[in-house]
């Protein structure tokens, strides 16, 4: 669903969607990198500010530096004294502050869009940084260079001096002339007290950090930075001030024991006491809290990314903001992965050839299906969230730029005509724009993603404890980046991924219709010309499709549910998507301002969209702070064609209940027909037999007024408790109450229906025809049931399909011509009300949930061990022998041979690996790496050793295993059997991060060593022996790579035994069964199987039905334990083969409990039923030889 509907979605440089196939479109969040020496890039922001009027041409350098500053360190639409060079002529940031309740107008804002020529941009050649800066400041060069000098043997002195630091550098040299016996004292004494100064300042940044300002700064061997720079201060320093500090103890520690201890003590209770409550507020802008700078820092440390998450720039400062992606290596073709292909997406001519192939075929089809050819494609993206066009000295970004016009100039050669977007992954990223810095590359339009809530339903990834509710500004952005391009969404945030960890259903709450109501309302208030949402329906991480963030399920609490469902979170997206098709005046507006002087109270303000050529207005309407849960009367202040105006004029206020916004309406024409205003919502506006109907709606118990313009002679109440009616001059003014009930009004030449919002949800405006611009005579509307799938007139029969919940009546507007209904193929009994609408009685369904799922079961159990792997005895002579000494990827092995599980070709799923040696060794020592939530097991010889359960943040975990609980051969070859649960590729550049044995060796006093391993995973590898399923289907389990998990498999000769009587010992078993459905014709239904286990487990099981891995079930990770499964996976008329692997993690053993949940049950027009066969190839004999 595409609304003319941001948190900063803030991600970067690199993005996780190649042009290769992925099968699923999934969001990218990346990180603008934060160059090292970043005060250099705050340079040009001093100097933009603090120049005044003297400024600097945009001409390709902005504020000294050349080009633009991608992390949008340099250039902010905010500098209200940057002279720009536009159309030749330069003009002042004309931006003003928002008006007040004193302000005694409220002034248009200007419009780029219709003013401003194409900004001009002319190259210049790049100058040195030196010299920019001391042209610029009237430092000389020699001074400014040895200025550098002398700075960069400062004590930690940044890697890039600031403004500040060169004057104060070139101050000091003009002094240096004179050395008196008083600055060799100082200069001694500073010398002397350095080493302790240092000590003492790593040690306030962890025992003292509310005090770093008198004890780092007031001794003055550095200056007191503020903001953005201060932060940047602590990036460089803190790291080796507080290991000076930590040194320091441990000298003490070393040399007098006792006191060492006791100091130790001292430090970790003060520690613990000075940082104990800390909380990460986002709200506070970075370098504004020491203890917040200091915390992003140590997480920098921490994770061991040099990447540190991405900035966001506001009006009182920078704030910091990060965001992950949730596919499988972001979407590349798995065969890239093992580093024979560069960088990826660059212009590497061995990515090049990789990609050229299949882009050439998708042009090529994509040609003939575009508008204009017969088809329907009106756009085309070729790349995803892909930054950055230049570098942070304004210089092309030659390998990302040539990769980019490479791709262009492919599509365009292979007949494409249609525009060419782009979807920046942060505002911060500028990229791509032909209105902003625009060089090769460019596109035809310019797109931003943005998800203004948390991206996650783990709130703590975000630093929030709850959702913020903070609507951002979009509309200044896309002035200063794309002012002659419609201002574009391509991802709009429509709810949050459910990470490793998170709670069981994600988190619908979070994000849920007040969300949509406010957010998706404030994307018309920033005049946004398209956007699409991410996601509208998520479904499910089957097989090996997830990235390592998150488990199975991908129900991203969007409007549409995991299990197909729809509730109120769609219902409120509905209503607003129908105001937008009947709001034609929307389409063309100009943004005149937002203001709490719009409103007659201070808390809650509005946002005025005028259209020029017919003067019809749009005030939205919200609290002047969005997260506001206050409810709040209030009246608009408005113009209209017939002057200014206070609405409501006779209705109660109007009420914002808590996160809540409204959208009143002026000169909005309908038909022939106008109302002067509305406080009530447009929902929808249908033309029958020539006549308008025009629906509006309200929350349930509040007042509506609209005012028509010319009134009307009739005003009857056909249908409900009616208001009042008001006669003002020529025009008639209805005002009332909401009554839960519809309220139908006759007028002259129109009806009016007036819906609370629990009967708007139920409300349709089905479309007579299959144009994507549908006029209101192409509309008909129809009440009542929980969906209606699609509505045709056919003589005098009202064909209507769709899905009932329970017993409701169906109300169908249509002409006068038709007087029966048909409900899902059945004639019903319809009769006609007084203003001319059909109604028909529709019953409740006979099938209800509790009846479906009393008669589904999942018993007679079939058992099989699924680890023969790991005996001495097992025969693995059609393994890969994993036997290279080199690799092409970026990471070095730690030991040979290379046992990267990509390198052999093997993507996903469970890996198995054999390590054989002969001789004698009491331990292994393994480093294996699967991604976060991995985990792995090892036997010797048959005999359990040890492994890593797993956790939520480990993407790797190296152990030394004893050997004490095994068997050794005392002559012969002993088989160290390693069994690692791949969770997983990373995204972008990490995608290349190796999945396997990073490192094996066997701690022996003879030197033993490894004499050969195998290798197993998926059955085929990259052959793709299962093109129905595909190579992420499954994994390199025994019982995967046999195809026990598929229909036609013979398990007679298993024994039988039930997943809840589990398996004893570390192992892995596999568990099989047939289970019965037999849903009824002209019925729907949402299915689930919910698998649990005992506290305290320690496993890993995976579902499968009919031969797709629908479900991963890690509890000791993991929270999800409800797995829903769709038609086509699902035979909801027939047989289903249910399949569950069973890895014991420990020696205790491990059981589970798998049972049905029927989650509701529709009468519906949809076929579930459907044959399923080619979606579901069975099991053939071949697969006896992935043994």
């Amino acid at each position: 669903m595409s609304l003319p509907v941001f948190m900063e979605r803030v991600d970067s440089d690199r993005t996780d969607e190649s042009p290769f196939g992925s099968t699923l479109t999934t969001p990218v969040d990346e990180d603008v990198i934060l160059f090292p020496g970043i005060e250099q890039h705050l340079i040009i922001k001093s100097l933009s500010s603090d120049r005044g009027t003297e400024g600097y041409k945009l001409n390709s350098k902005v504020g000294g530096i050349d080009g633009q500053d991608d992390t949008k360190l340099m250039i902010d639409h905010s500098l209200r004294n940057l002279n720009l060079r536009m159309g030749g002529i330069e003009e002042q940031d004309n931006a003003k502050p928002f008006p007040t309740k004193t302000d005694s107008s409220v002034s248009p804002e200007p419009n780029p869009r219709s003013t401003l020529k194409p900004l001009e941009v002319s190259v210049e050649e790049t100058t040195p940084l030196g010299k920019k800066l001391s042209s610029e400041l009237d430092i000389s060069e020699d001074s400014a260079e040895i200025a550098k000098d002398i700075l960069s043997m400062l004590p930690f002195s940044h890697q890039s001096p600031s403004i500040e630091d060169l004057t104060r550098a070139n101050d000091c040299l003009s002094s240096i002339q004179v050395i008196t016996l008083h600055t060799l004292f100082t200069i001694a004494s500073r010398f002397i007290f350095f080493l302790p100064w240092c000590v003492i300042a790593g040690a306030s940044i962890l025992l003292f950090p509310t005090n770093l300002e008198t004890v780092i700064f007031r001794p003055g061997y550095v200056t007191s930075p503020q903001g953005i720079y201060r932060y940047a201060f602590w990036t460089e320093v803190s790291k080796e001030l507080v290991s000076i500090f930590v040194a320091s103890v441990f000298i003490v520690w070393y040399f007098f024991p006792k006191l060492g201890l006791l100091v130790i003590c001292a430090v970790v209770a003060q520690f613990v006491y000075a940082w104990q409550g800390f909380k990460l507020n986002p709200k506070i802008p970075l370098g504004k809290d020491d203890r917040q700078s200091l915390y992003y820092v140590l997480n920098q440390y921490v994770s061991g990314d040099t990447v540190l998450g991405g900035l966001r720039e506001e009006e009182d400062g920078f704030y910091m903001a990060h965001k992950h992606a949730e596919t499988t290596a972001g979407g590349f073709a798995l065969w890239l992965l093992n580093g024979e292909y560069g960088a990826l997406r660059d212009n590497d001519p061995r990515y090049t050839a990789a990609w050229e192939p299949y882009f050439t075929r998708v042009n090529e089809i994509a040609s003939k299906y575009q508008v204009g050819q017969g088809g329907t494609i009106l756009l085309q993206q070729i790349e995803n969230e892909f930054c950055c066009q230049r570098n942070s000295d304004g210089s092309l970004n030659t390998p990302l730029v040539e990769y980019m016009v490479a791709l262009q100039n492919n599509t365009r050669e292979n007949n494409v005509i249609v525009p060419l977007i782009t979807n920046a992954p942060n505002p911060n990223s500028k990229s791509w724009s032909t209105d902003y810095l625009p060089g090769p590359g460019e596109q035809d339009i310019y797109g931003l993603d943005s998800y203004p809530a948390c991206w996650s339903c783990n709130l703590a990834e975000c630093g929030l404890t709850e959702i913020t509710f903070d609507v951002v500004d979009y509309h200044d952005h896309f002035n200063e980046v794309s002012p002659t391009q419609p201002s574009f969404i391509p991802e709009f945030q429509g709810g949050s991924y459910n990470p490793w960890g998170g709670p069981q259903g994600g988190c619908p709450a979070n994000l849920g219709p007040d969300f949509v109501n406010v957010f998706y309302r404030h994307l018309a208030a920033e005049r946004i010309t398209m956007a699409s949402l991410y996601m509208l329906y998520g479904g499910t991480n089957w097989g090996g499709l997830a990235t390592n963030l998150v488990g199975t399920s991908y129900d991203y609490s969007a409007p549409i549910e995991e299990s197909r469902q729809i509730s109120d979170k769609y219902y409120e997206t509905k209503i607003l998507g129908f105001f937008f098709r009947a709001a034609e005046d929307l389409t063309m507006t100009d943004r005149i301002n937002y203001s709490t002087s719009y409103t007659n109270v201070s808390t809650v303000g509005a946002t005025e969209l005028r259209n020029p050529e017919t003067n019809a207005a749009f005030y939205v309407t919200r609290h002047d702070v969005s997260a506001s849960q206050d409810a709040t009367n209030f009246k608009i202040n408005v113009a209209t064609s017939s002057g200014n105006l206070t609405i409501p004029q006779f209705a109660p206020s109007v009420q914002l209940s808590g996160r809540q916004s409204k959208i009143a309406v002026t000169d909005f024409r309908f038909g022939d027909n106008t109302l002067l205003y509305s406080t009530a919502e447009i929902l929808s506006h249908s033309i029958i037999d020539g006549k308008s109907i025009l629906a509006l709606w309200v929350p349930d118990g509040e007042s509506g007024e609209f005012r028509i313009k010319g009134g009307s002679i009739k005003r009857e109440v056909v249908s409900g408790i009616g208001g009042g009616f008001h006669q003002v001059g020529r025009d008639l003014v209805v005002s009332y109450t909401q009554e839960s009930t519809q309220i139908v009004l006759q007028f002259d030449t129109f009806l009016v229906l007036l819906l609370p919002r629990t009967l708007a949800y139920r409300f349709w405006a089905p479309a007579l025809t299959n144009d994507p611009i549908v006029s209101p005579e192409s509309v008909v509307f129809a009440t009542g049931p929980y969906l209606i799938r699609s509505l045709a007139l056919e003589g005098s029969n009202a064909v209507v399909t769709g899905d009932l919940d329970g017993s409701t009546v169906l109300e169908v507007f249509a002409p006068s011509k038709v007087n029966k209904i048909q409900w899902n193929g059945k004639a019903v009994t319809t009769h006609k009300t007084s203003h001319g609408s059909l109604k028909a009685t529709l019953a409740k369904p006979s099938l209800d949930a509790d009846t479906l799922q009393q008669s589904l079961s999942l018993s007679n159990w079939k058992y099989s061990d699924a680890l023969p792997e790991r005996f001495t005895s097992y025969n693995d002579s059609n393994w890969v022998v994993a036997d290279h000494t080199t690799t092409s990827n970026p990471t070095s092995p730690q030991t040979l041979p290379v046992l990267y599980a990509d390198d052999y070709g093997f993507h996903t799923g469970v890996q198995i690996f054999r390590g054989r040696f002969t001789g004698r060794a009491s331990a292994a020592t393994l480093n294996v790496q699967g991604g976060t939530a991995f985990g792995w097991s090892a036997w010797l010889n048959g005999d359990f050793i040890g492994g890593f359960p797993g956790a939520v943040s480990a993407a790797s975990q190296s152990l030394t295993l004893s050997f004490a609980n095994a068997t050794l051969a005392t002559a012969g070859e002993n088989v160290l059997t390693v069994v690692m649960d791949h969770s997983g590729h990373d995204q972008r550049a990490d995608a290349l991060l190796p999945r396997g044995i990073l490192g094996a060796s066997l701690v022996s006093s003879n030197n033993t060593t490894f004499s050969k391993w195998t290798l197993a995973g998926n059955a085929g590898g990259e052959s793709n022996i299962d093109p129905v399923r595909g190579i992420i289907a499954e994994g390199g389990l025994h019982a995967e790579r046999l195809g026990w998990h598929l229909p036609g498999f013979d398990d007679s000769k298993w024994i039988s035994a039930d997943p809840s009587d589990g398996i004893e010992g570390a192992t892995i078993g596999f568990f099989r069964t047939t289970s019965e459905i037999n849903l009824p014709r002209g019925y729907d239904a949402s299915f689930e199987l919910i698998i649990t286990a005992p506290a305290g487990s320690v496993l890993r099981s995976q579902l499968y039905v009919n031969g797709y891995q629908y479900g991963k079930f890690v509890p000791q990770i993991g929270n999800q334990i409800a797995f829903p499964v769709p038609p086509g996976i699902l035979n909801v008329r027939g047989s289903n083969i249910i399949g569950l692997s069973l890895w014991s993690q420990t020696a205790v053993g491990a059981k589970v409990d798998l049972k049905w949940n029927v989650l509701g049950v529709y009468e519906s027009a949809w076929d579930p039923g459907f044959d399923a066969k080619s979606l579901q190839p069975g099991w053939a004999e071949d697969r006896l030889s992935f043994a």
